[in-house]
């Protein structure tokens, strides 16, 4: 009888193995595409997955596991490789440039343009999305540090591709104190070059590049952070003044 158990639950474990070796590899099929151009790159994925998988037990029905393990190669690779890996930065403003001028929708429904901060230093940060984990970091430090950007004559709008309603949603979540613009036709983020294709594990799409613009009093661009420290990113707006 404890022969057969031991069987049972060894088989019961190998058909577990089994079917996340098979999301596994729908998942990493997805990414590489059916066309097979990213295939090796896909074999490399899967054999860090393999590698990971063998620290952890399966489930009673293996998905949690491999859920698990997604969430865990994604930060492991974020840790352990560079930005420009994952994203090609073609922002072609300069500092010292004009900024581009620009009309848009807060998330109030009301039109926002650059002309109406003529006379103001602005920040004017681009990001993904709203309520993701890195948007919210950089956000609320934004917010945290509202008075201090304030009291250095700083405006703040952010600007994403999320839609008015997404944004408001945003706003009242947070208390955020500033304007968020709804960029869903992606026609600021393409004026400040912020639109662009990027790359993950072989994967390309087109996203925002995370980047902040700050303007002076005349609408000259003076400082372009290309990769923002979220969590102190007042901090170095104003140390950069």
């Amino acid at each position: 009888m404890v022969g057969q158990r031991k069987i049972r639950l060894k088989s019961k474990k190998q058909f577990q193995s089994r079917k996340i070796k098979r999301l596994a590899i729908k998942y990493f099929n997805k990414i590489a595409g059916k066309d097979g151009k990213n295939a090796e790159q896909m074999n490399k994925d899967l054999r860090m997955f393999k590698a990971a998988r063998s620290f952890l037990k399966p489930s009673k029905n293996g998905v949690f596991t491999f859920f698990i393990l997604h969430s865990l190669f994604f930060c492991s690779a974020f840790l352990s490789f560079p930005a420009n890996k994952f994203c090609a930065i073609m922002i072609t403003l300069k500092e010292g440039e004009k900024a581009p001028a620009f009309t848009g929708v807060d998330q109030n429904g009301k039109k926002v343009s650059l002309a109406d901060y003529k006379g103001k230093k602005l920040v004017l940060y681009f990001y993904p999305e709203d309520d993701t984990p890195t948007c919210t970091i950089q956000a609320c430090n934004l917010r945290d540090n509202y008075g201090l950007l304030k009291r250095n004559g700083f405006e703040i709008i952010g600007v994403s591709p999320d839609d008015a309603k997404k944004h408001k949603k945003f706003e009242a979540k947070f208390d955020l104190p500033f304007t968020l613009i709804a960029d869903t036709s992606h026609a600021i983020l393409e004026k400040y070059g912020v639109w662009d294709h990027k790359q993950m594990f072989g994967h390309k799409y087109m996203g925002v590049l995370r980047t902040t613009f700050v303007m002076d009093e005349k609408g000259i661009i003076r400082k372009i952070f290309l990769r923002p420290k979220n969590k102190a990113h007042a901090e170095e707006i104003v140390a950069a003044f």
